[in-house]
């Protein structure tokens, strides 16, 4: 496991954790060395028919205080292993979650959000199990063994071997029983995940399962998947329900050996009566030891699958590199020049050999069948991939050659479908900036015309939508996402597809809103409507299999009666 740089770095901890063990464990010892030598005056008492109140005073004050000083470095043992491997969570999560983020598109694609949050949540949770509760119960295990036996020998070394025969076997049937408990567990929560996966799923999803009258059929699948869990996790109860027996029965076994053995001893005068009252007390000190070999072996191989797992993600690098931190201005000059591009996930080959460019201040407009290569152009302008072949110059300079970063804050995206989180309309339309005002909101919310609907809202901008925007419609949603992307005042504007679930009517008026305020960017529009292309593009292209078959201002592509007048005439028909 790639742990080392961790503990190199709380190396402190876990030395004075060590340190505080031993001497927990040295103290706790000691408390039986003063029931011994309790024991044995009580029946000299007894023999002499006299009391000592100040003597037995002073091994009550004796056992109080080694149980005190024995608890405090327990304490401090805690506090310095079990921090550092917190501290160790910490810094895991830190690192999978940056490493996340650095990742490219066809990393993200490659994986399930499922198993990603799995790696940073349930994997590290295992590897803390190992870091902090493992290491410190194995160093209490091997300190405490030793000294209690180094204990044990000084009194008697022929009762220590026949107290300690048992034990192992005992053990190794608590090893067994502790690995079909950590299987049965690991079963359960992969079970416990897919009923919780199942129901997250039915429940985002609830509208399109009433549409369709789909109740009983989710009520079936989750009942069957409730009948595994439910079955798995009684067997897993039954499995635990004998662990306390097997316990018990090793905890009686070492006590009766005590007790037969060393009154066999005690009578041949070879033991002290207290020592068989210490022995007892060791046979307890030894029974969470024995115990807990199986459980902390049982932690070390699933936090050695987990580092595995975790080791096998944040071995995998980024394909998408940023080669600068330069800070610069961002004009917005954009060259596509021979550009070719396939997607290595399906094998589809989205653009062939294309070419445009479009200058600041003009507003270039995309448009072609689904599946043509048209938001292709904007993966590859926000460098979600890199180009198989030719190039993409902005404002002179190669795009794998800019700061990747400033890049991106610079370009304001409006994707097709617009994720927004579940929060007020105005934090949702602030995201992309750290600061920002309602007055500012509220023009920018006049221009996409959704500034009177918010208004009719009990909560106007402070009102919550919900889930991924379930309390908004489509056409509501869309100008939320133009609304977030003007608000970031950048040079360059990509929109893709954002008018398609608009009116005619309110879509005419966001158009003669706008055209003012883009005026001074570079500005990219993808449309299927070709009615926003022809009332704000200066230059259009028309793309057909990836290729570009059509390209002009919006007068010249009708003219040319080719694919884009073919598609135009329709939707005007459509009218």
């Amino acid at each position: 496991m790639l742990l080392k740089k961790y503990f190199i770095k709380y190396i402190k901890y876990y030395v004075f954790g060590i340190i505080f063990v031993s001497l927990s464990s040295i103290f706790a010892n000691y408390q039986a060395v003063v029931v011994r030598k309790a024991t044995n005056e009580i029946l000299s008492n007894i023999h002499q028919h006299s009391f000592n109140s100040h003597q037995f005073l002073m091994y009550l004050f004796y056992l109080l205080g080694l149980s005190l000083v024995s608890g405090i470095f327990m304490f401090l043992m805690r506090q310095t292993i079990i921090v550092s491997s917190r501290h160790i969570e910490y810094d895991q999560k830190n690192e999978l979650y940056q490493h996340f983020q650095k990742m490219d598109r066809h990393f993200l694609k490659m994986q399930s959000v499922g198993d990603l949050m799995n790696k940073i949540s349930e994997d590290v949770s295992r590897v803390r199990m190992f870091t902090g509760p493992a290491i410190m119960y194995l160093v209490n295990v091997i300190v405490t063994v030793l000294s209690v036996i180094s204990f044990m020998l000084h009194v008697s070394p022929l009762l220590t071997i026949i107290v300690l025969l048992p034990l192992p076997l005992f053990s190794l049937a608590i090893f067994q029983l502790s690995r079909r408990i950590n299987a049965l567990s690991t079963s359960v929560q992969e079970k416990l995940s897919l009923m919780t996966s199942f129901v997250q799923e039915s429940v985002s999803s609830i509208r399109l399962i009433k549409i369709h009258a789909k109740e009983k059929f989710f009520n079936q699948k989750l009942n069957t998947i409730n009948d595994v869990y439910s079955k798995e996790f009684v067997q897993l109860g039954k499995t635990e329900a004998l662990f306390q027996p097997l316990m018990t029965i090793m905890v009686g076994t070492g006590i009766i050996a005590t007790i037969v053995v060393g009154g066999i001893l005690l009578v041949k005068q070879k033991i002290e009566p207290g020592n068989i009252t210490e022995f007892v007390m060791y046979v307890y000190r030894l029974t969470w030891p024995f115990t807990a070999l199986g459980w902390v072996s049982a932690l070390i191989q699933r936090a050695s699958a987990s580092q595995s797992r975790i080791n096998e993600l944040l071995s995998i690098q980024p394909q998408i590199i940023n080669t600068s931190n330069e800070i610069y201005p961002v004009k917005g000059h954009i060259v596509f020049d021979n550009v070719s591009f396939t997607y290595k996930e399906s094998g589809i080959q989205a653009l062939q050999e294309v070419s445009f460019e479009v200058r600041p201040s003009e507003i270039l407009g995309i448009s072609g069948k689904v599946g043509s290569g048209k938001s292709t152009i904007f993966q590859l302008l926000l460098r979600f991939y890199d180009v198989d072949k030719g190039s993409i110059i902005i404002d002179g300079k190669n795009i794998k050659e800019h700061n990747l970063y400033w890049l991106r804050k610079n370009i304001a995206y409006v994707p097709q479908d617009a994720f927004l989180f579940n929060d007020t309309l105005l934090n949702n339309i602030l995201f992309p900036e750290t600061t920002g005002d309602l007055d500012k909101v509220i023009e920018i919310c006049k221009k996409v015309e959704l500034h009177d609907t918010i208004m009719q809202w009990p909560n106007q901008y402070h009102t919550m939508i919900g889930e991924r925007g379930i309390n908004v419609s489509g056409g509501q949603r869309q100008r939320i996402a133009l609304a977030r992307a003007l608000i970031k005042q950048t040079s360059i504007l990509l929109i893709d597809d954002a008018f398609s679930a608009l009116d005619n009517d309110t879509e005419q008026k966001i158009v003669a809103n706008l055209k003012s305020e883009l005026s001074s960017k570079t500005v990219i529009i993808i449309a299927q409507k070709l009615s926003i292309i022809q009332s704000l593009a200066t230059k259009v292209i028309y793309f057909k299999e990836g290729k570009i078959i059509e390209s002009g201002s919006p007068d010249e592509l009708l003219q040319l009666n080719g694919e884009y007048k073919k598609v135009y005439d329709l939707q005007m028909m459509r009218k």
